[in-house]
C-alpha cells in the first residue's frame, strides 16, 4: 500500500483494480488501508462512493 497514492489519486487505485479484475474474471476487491491513515480512508471512501454514483462500480464490488 502507498498511502500517497491512495490520500493523493485513489480513482487510480479504483481503476486499477477494476482493470484487473475484470481481465481475471474477479467480483470483488479489498483494500487495506491501516488504521493511522484516517485521510487515506475519507478519500478512498469519497471515491468508492463517486465511482457507484458514475455507475463505474456496483455496491458488491468493494467490501471495507
Amino acid at each position: 500500500m502507498d498511502r500517497s497514492i491512495l490520500e493523493g489519486d485513489p480513482h487510480s487505485v479504483l481503476e486499477a483494480m477494476a482493470i484487473a479484475g475484470f481481465c481475471i474474471g474477479a467480483n470483488k476487491g479489498y483494500i487495506y488501508v491501516r488504521a493511522e491513515y484516517p485521510i487515506a480512508v475519507k478519500r478512498l471512501q469519497i471515491a468508492i462512493n463517486q465511482a457507484r454514483e458514475y455507475g463505474v462500480l456496483r455496491k458488491e464490488y468493494f467490501c471495507y
